[in-house]
């Protein structure tokens, strides 16, 4: 059997955060690890970037936006089966809320781009 060691990247940092994970999933706001043993941990606002057998190595993309983004595409998914769009906006709005965030900091750290 083939078990991964497991890495968040974010643009500041590259982090070991899990060995002998055997199962992932992305989730609505986080990412589910399983390791051999059973044991579970969510690693929060992650996208699987890279599965690297070769390497046995899984990564990981955090960042703020990904929750948001990922609750928004779970609302659209339950709108498209149950009818109910309730959600969708709202979910959209924190997502945009989120990204709108961003950029706010990009500007402030780099300026406006030109």
């Amino acid at each position: 059997m083939c078990e991964l060691r497991v890495h968040v990247n974010t643009p500041t940092k590259d982090e070991d955060v899990a060995q002998d994970v055997v199962y992932a999933q992305v989730q609505a706001n986080h990412v589910l690890l399983k390791d051999v043993l059973g044991a579970t941990r969510t690693i929060p606002d992650t996208l699987i970037s890279t599965v690297d057998i070769g390497k046995e190595a899984l990564f990981l993309r955090q960042s703020p936006v990904v929750g948001p983004f990922l609750r928004f595409l779970d609302a659209c998914e339950r709108a498209e089966t149950t009818r109910d769009h309730s959600r969708v906006e709202e979910s959209w709005n924190d997502f945009k809320a989120e990204g709108d965030k961003a950029v706010r900091s990009l500007w402030r750290k780099y300026g406006r781009a030109q």
